[in-house]
């Protein structure tokens, strides 16, 4: 299978989800052109193989829930940098209401002149969240985008915060993984002219979505799993669709494989730039390492 844009979600759900495997044999080359062979050997987690979420031992399940829950925020939280003087980074994986991330994004930047938003690798999630982060970066009413169901269209409408508004400049960052809400934030920036975007082309994955839970239940025990289904189109305020076009940054620069062997980030120190804050792509990339979540 050819590794492109298109078939690397396939590549990775069938090696993540459906055939994991033991250990990998790969042929590959360094960034310095050297073929090399390498046995990979998988990390193998043991866990119980049936997990009680009701009756007897239903207490142990739904703290093994909560426990991957917790490890997954502390794998993945929100950072907040200060990259330069007058300058808020923030990094987030999703857009999610559970700590409050959107409005701690926005109390740190309104301290500050300008706000880059990394949302590399960011899948999108909560809508929700997405207009109260949309909603602190104007001071008036924004339509995001208008959903088309099978009966019905909404308007997707961040509320402005007026005076309460972050008013500096704003950086977005996308790569191949920005999807969903990300990209709508990215695109709304571009459409108000409210700020810019760096990086690479979006994933172009923003359709309107639904999930339906599905249960197998045989005796005692039961199988849960869940469906995401398509159930509408999606047009951002210009009537354009982003679905399979995804967003163009209005900077494209893209780190090379040298780039990410040596811990450099091109893209954030673009970025930095742009605002006026010169800085080498070593220490663009050593920032968001040594950055704390707040």
């Amino acid at each position: 299978m050819a590794v492109t844009r298109e078939s690397l979600w396939k590549i990775r759900y069938l090696f993540d989800v459906l055939r994991p495997q033991p250990g990998l044999h790969v042929e590959l080359a360094t960034p310095d052109g050297v073929a090399r062979e390498l046995n990979l050997a998988a990390k193998v987690k043991g866990r119980a193989r049936i997990l009680a979420v009701d009756g007897e031992g239903a207490g142990s399940g739904w703290a093994r829930i909560e426990d991957r829950a917790e490890q997954y925020r502390r794998k993945f939280p929100l950072l907040i940098v200060e990259a330069a003087p007058g300058v808020l980074l923030a990094k987030f994986h999703d857009f999610d209401l559970y700590d409050n991330d959107p409005e701690k994004i926005l109390s740190a930047a309104r301290k500050c002149d300008t706000l880059i938003l990394d949302l590399r690798g960011n899948g999108g999630g909560s809508v929700a969240a997405l207009e109260k982060l949309v909603g602190g970066l104007f001071a008036k009413d924004v339509l995001i985008a208008t959903q088309t169901l099978r009966t019905k269209s909404e308007a997707m409408r961040a509320s402005g915060r007026g005076k309460g508004a972050f008013s500096g400049n704003v950086v977005a960052i996308v790569d191949a993984q920005s999807a969903s809400a990300s990209e709508l934030l990215a695109r709304t920036l571009q459409l108000s002219g409210r700020g810019i975007v760096i990086g690479d082309r979006s994933a172009g994955a923003v359709n309107v979505g639904q999930v339906r839970s599905a249960v197998v239940r045989r005796g005692d025990y039961l199988t849960a799993g869940a469906v995401s289904v398509t159930v509408g189109d999606l047009r951002m305020s210009d009537g354009s669709r982003l679905e399979k076009t995804a967003v163009a940054p209005d900077i494209r620069i893209i780190p090379s494989g040298a780039d990410i062997a040596a811990g450099r980030d091109p893209v954030l120190a673009k970025a930095l730039e742009v605002v006026g804050h010169p800085i080498a792509a070593e220490a663009a990339g050593s920032l968001l390492r040594v950055g704390s979540g707040k």
